[in-house]
């Protein structure tokens, strides 16, 4: 038997049950679920890759409920897209598209075949679901001793924002795939290379930056935003959800090469990139600075476009 594909199993699964089990970890350390399809894919290859996934499918379905289901495994069929387009040699952006187009079709198809063996809408089904995540989330926040004024105004407005949730769906799947995806190829890249194993070889991400006319998404989508249209603004606040984390990268990036350049501290940097993930304005702030870029090229490396190409490696 291929060991790695069982080690893979083991540690997917545990990482999964992991998850599922204590909230904190549900939310942080499954950002990082793909990881171990990464490494294994590419250390034993994308068969042992497939094998995990569909272990740690039946695992889910076996021990886990619909929404875990759902949840997991959108982020394993994200890890699975990216080995088998990362053995193709293929760029991080190309790596990540295909990753988040995987979870997104698998989601919805998940979603819309429970409708049909059920007999419903699936607009109801997710409804459903919205619904139910608010009231775990309600009672996460009397755990936490959250004000009871607080609780009582989320439990009124609780339909309006199942309702505005499901609006802006598309717009929080991908973009949740996209930051769990390039956060766990850069993890998963740097463990490879530890190790002395096949690694893609994408370059320094601090060099990277979006394509010049994404730009033109973003004021698209801004424009949308000022429409007096509901399904317009949906639209448009789907697409500035999706490019938000874009640019949070190429900030990202900014900053990482500032630091480089600088010398700093590891120390230092780990404080900073900590402050960057938990402090949503500082986090709004940094997606703002790598939209800027675009314009400004703080990084100036205009007069160098091809060796900025490749993005990846070191953040």
């Amino acid at each position: 038997m291929n060991r790695d594909l069982v080690a893979g199993c083991a540690v997917l699964c545990a990482a999964i049950l992991l998850c599922a089990r204590i909230p904190v970890a549900g939310w942080l350390g499954s950002a990082l679920l793909p990881v171990p399809l990464l490494v294994f894919g590419m250390k034993a290859g994308a068969a042992t890759a497939r094998g995990m996934a569909a272990t740690a499918l039946l695992f889910t379905a076996l021990f886990g409920g619909r929404a875990e289901l759902f949840f997991f495994g959108g982020l394993i069929l994200a890890g699975l897209a990216a080995v088998e387009t990362m053995g193709r040699g293929a760029s991080i952006e190309k790596t990540v598209l295909a990753g988040c187009g995987a979870a997104a079709v698998g989601l919805f198809a998940g979603i819309w075949t429970t409708a049909l063996l059920e007999g419903r809408d699936p607009l109801a089904l997710l409804l459903e679901g919205v619904q139910r995540q608010l009231e775990l989330a309600l009672e996460a926040y009397r755990a936490a001793g959250i004000a009871e004024e607080q609780i009582q105004f989320l439990e009124e407005s609780a339909p309006l924002l199942a309702r505005l949730m499901i609006g802006i769906l598309p717009g929080l799947v991908v973009s949740a795939n996209l930051f769990a995806l390039w956060v766990s190829l850069l993890v998963a890249r740097s463990l490879l290379v530890a190790r002395r194993l096949p690694a893609p070889a994408w370059g320094p991400l601090d060099r990277w930056r979006a394509p010049e006319t994404l730009v033109w998404a973003v004021i698209a989508g801004g424009v949308l935003l000022l429409v007096p249209s509901l399904p317009a603004k949906a639209v448009g606040l789907n697409g500035v959800l999706i490019l938000g984390v874009v640019y949070f990268f190429q900030g990202i990036a900014v900053v990482a090469f500032t630091l480089r350049r600088k010398g700093a501290p590891r120390m230092f940097r780990a404080l900073l990139y900590a402050l960057i993930g938990l402090q949503q304005l500082v986090t709004l702030g940094v997606a703002v600075l790598g939209l800027f870029d675009t314009w400004f090229d703080f990084r100036k490396l205009g007069r160098n476009r091809a060796a900025s190409a490749p993005p990846g490696g070191d953040a």
